[in-house]
């Protein structure tokens, strides 16, 4: 991958946008467990945190589905969550749930912290851990699993939800691939890592959000180290980033997401849209990073001649909030 600017980092105008700090980005590959990084490992700013899960309806709908799963299985006395962001799980849920999360989206009760070993040591012992899309950006991923294993009571449950790595190198996703996603997993590396740690994976499920989600149920157990996955192959994937290029698109057309991979998109083939839409509160009214395009809320949509469907696994959510559209929609993938 070429140098990118930190995918989620939003700024406050046009200038400081373009003048974005570009990073190097590579993924390695661990042989001890299989599991996938992006180097150099680079902090996020979780004090101007650009998302919230709750303004996007797919996000929304996949935990009102991810609290069906919970409640038809699960009883715990001690529900943590990891990741929490703003209580978009735990608001649909009949128990109290402790939410650990060290964004400014973060919604009580629980510790407005990242996630360590040291931290679970100063909580309860839990019946049920759960962790939705967190665990892609923990850079200390050993650690975050000793957590889990320490704070898990015997017979408890942790279920960890990632973007699935098979998805994204089947289906050629370079734009999912940003530094702020520290990790990649797949099903044979979460495997593998659990094993580590003495969770051994009782459950698998593939899911549609994101492209491709793996939801991982794990038991703790005593299992033997696992053999270490096959290297990945990374070539189509460069292949398809390499070969990138913007659809053509007529005059005065817009964007419509601005979402990290967004960022990544925009950033790579660089479309000739005049702006970006985006349903997020957080966003409207700042510039996307790299690119400079400022990003609008929905309703300042307008009537372009095209819009380009960056959010693209959300497609069919965005075009239904804009039934009167009579324009072209274009998906980026």
């Amino acid at each position: 991958m070429e140098p990118m600017p930190l995918a989620g980092a939003f700024a406050a105008s046009k200038d400081e946008a373009l003048a974005s700090p570009r990073h190097p980005l590579e993924w390695r590959w661990c042989r001890r467990c299989g599991l996938v990084n992006v180097w150099p490992e680079l902090a996020h700013d979780y004090a101007d945190y650009s998302y919230r899960a709750s303004d996007v309806p797919a996000l929304r709908a996949h935990h009102h589905s991810f609290a069906k799963f919970l409640t038809a299985r699960y009883a715990p006395e001690v529900h943590i969550e990891i990741g929490g962001n703003d209580g978009v799980l735990a608001s649909q849920l009949p128990w109290d749930v402790i939410n650990v999360d060290p964004s400014d989206a973060f919604v009580g009760p629980g510790v407005n912290e990242a996630w360590t070993s040291d931290l679970a040591r100063n909580l309860p012992r839990a019946d049920l851990i759960t962790s939705s899309n967190s665990f892609a950006h923990f850079a200390g991923i050993d650690d975050a699993l000793k957590g889990v294993r320490w704070s898990l009571k015997s017979g408890g449950t942790f279920i960890l939800e990632a973007h699935d790595l098979d998805a994204t190198l089947d289906d050629q996703q370079w734009d999912t691939v940003y530094h702020e996603h520290h990790a990649e997993w797949s099903a044979a590396s979460l495997t593998a890592a659990g094993a580590l740690h003495g969770l051994r994976l009782t459950d698998l499920y593939r899911l549609p959000l994101h492209g491709g989600l793996l939801r991982a149920v794990f038991a703790l157990d005593r299992v033997r180290k696992p053999k270490a996955p096959e290297r990945p192959d990374f070539g189509a994937l460069q292949h398809a980033y390499d070969t990138a290029t913007a659809p053509p698109l007529p005059a005065h057309s817009v964007a419509y997401g601005a979402a990290a991979r967004a960022t990544v998109y925009l950033d790579h083939v660089r479309p000739p849209v005049d702006f970006v839409v985006d349903g997020s509160p957080r966003r409207a009214g700042r510039f996307v990073p790299g690119v400079g395009l400022p990003v609008r809320p929905p309703e300042e949509m307008g009537d372009p001649p095209a819009v380009l469907i960056t959010a693209w696994p959300h497609a069919e959510d965005i075009k239904a909030q804009h039934p009167d559209y009579q324009g072209r929609w274009v998906t980026a993938w």
